[in-house]
């Protein structure tokens, strides 16, 4: 995970390493709300399998999102989020799942906070 501070805000990038076991491994960045979108479109492949159980960590805490010990907890729990997504076949095997993984990806690619508003 790395700590992107603008002048006014912040945000957190998170570093996935991503095989499949044909190419080599890729690294791909996403932020929380990509986690969001993926959890939120998969959610259909999730209700009809036993994944559907799978709990995203909170977006919001009573501190600071920015806080360093925070980022680490949340990096361990989007990584098990993310593990437990990758052993339910079904949900592995969407559209969703290999889209948020590659490095091509326009629905889920990293953008800063300038980006995502447009500008």
């Amino acid at each position: 995970a790395e700590l992107i501070k603008s002048e006014f805000e912040g945000h957190v990038k998170y570093h996935i390493a991503v095989w499949d076991g044909r190419a080599p491994a890729w690294i791909i960045h996403r932020r929380f709300t990509n986690f969001e979108l993926l959890h939120l479109r998969v959610r259909d492949v999730r209700l009809r399998s036993s994944a559907a159980r799978l709990k995203l960590p909170p977006k919001r805490v009573l501190f600071n999102t920015l806080d360093e010990d925070f980022i680490m907890q949340r990096r361990e729990q989007l990584n098990r989020y993310l593990q437990a997504v990758l052993a339910d076949k079904r949900v592995a095997e969407s559209h969703e799942v290999w889209d948020f993984l590659a490095e091509d990806s326009r629905a889920y690619a990293y953008k800063t906070d300038a980006e995502a508003e447009g500008g």
